[in-house]
C-alpha cells in the first residue's frame, strides 16, 4: 500500500508542477490559460508540492494572496495525511 500511495504522489505532484509551468508559459504569451480553479484541486488531491515547487521556481502566481494561501492549506493538509500515513505504518 505505501509503495503505491508514494507513487500516486509523485505523478499528481508532477503533473501539477507541469501545469504550473505550462500556465506560466502561456501567461507569457498571452493565450488560453489554465484556471485557477484546476490548479487548487489538482493540489488538494495531492499535488500540493508541485504546486508550491512551480510557484517558486517558475515564480507564477506569487503576487496573488488568496492562491498562496490556498496553496498553503493544501500544503499543510498533505502534510497532516503524510504525517498521518506514516504514524500508522502506512508509508
Amino acid at each position: 500500500m505505501g509503495e503505491t500511495i508514494i507513487n500516486y504522489y509523485l505523478m499528481v505532484n508532477a503533473i501539477v508542477f507541469l501545469a504550473v509551468g505550462l500556465d506560466k508559459i502561456k501567461a507569457k504569451q498571452s493565450k488560453w490559460r489554465t484556471k485557477e480553479k484546476t490548479l487548487h484541486f489538482l493540489s488538494f488531491i495531492g499535488g500540493a508540492f508541485g504546486l508550491t515547487f512551480g510557484m517558486i521556481l517558475f515564480r507564477h502566481k506569487t503576487q496573488k494572496t488568496p492562491f498562496i494561501i490556498l496553496a498553503a492549506l493544501a500544503t499543510a493538509f498533505h502534510i497532516s495525511i503524510i504525517v498521518l500515513m506514516t504514524w500508522k505504518g502506512w508509508v
